[in-house]
């Protein structure tokens, strides 16, 4: 009887358990909803930025078409300046190849936290791209392929040097 009687008293204490945490657990998952479409939105940003600076690079010393490219690539990237968008695109001052392009977006919305008076949050992601010019190869002389591999060019005038590219095949006379 004991039993039984203690058991009478504690009908319903998950349900009313399930129904107290039922609110702070589906509030947490509405915060990881926004707070990975948050990341989403920056990841794009960052995307298009990566994209805008490295098409826009390669078009500097002349800082106009280098902003015309910039900011075609983020707009293929889905980013066109607007009230809530503003796209920089800028040259450095430490090097006339170096390109920086920044994406501000003020008003980027949620699912659940704008519901419970949440305000729009800002975004802004910022790119840097450098243009290398080519690394100068081959022989400083004015030949190419004399010799045979792995040997020394000897001519008259001419000071004995290893080859730094040779086109005629390993133990070939031509």
């Amino acid at each position: 009887r004991r039993a039984l009687a203690r058991s009478n008293g504690e009908h319903g204490y998950v349900m009313v358990m399930f129904a107290l945490l039922l609110v702070p657990l589906l509030l947490m998952a509405g915060f990881a909803v926004d707070v990975g479409k948050w990341y989403s939105r920056s990841s794009d940003m960052r995307r298009a930025a990566d994209a805008a600076a490295l098409a826009g690079v390669v078009w500097l010393p002349d800082e106009a078409a280098a902003r015309t490219a910039a900011l075609a690539a983020a707009a293929r990237n889905g980013f066109v300046p607007s009230s809530t968008v503003s796209i920089t695109v800028t040259s450095s001052t430490q090097s006339e190849r170096r390109l920086k392009v920044s994406i501000q977006d003020t008003k980027v919305g949620s699912f659940f936290y704008s519901s419970l008076g949440g305000k729009d949050i800002t975004l802004d992601r910022t790119s840097f791209a450098e243009y290398v010019l080519a690394v100068p190869m081959g022989s400083p002389r004015n030949f190419f392929g004399t010799g045979t591999l792995l040997k020394t060019y000897t001519a008259p005038g001419i000071p004995a040097e290893y080859l730094y590219q040779s086109v005629n095949p390993y133990c070939t006379d031509k």
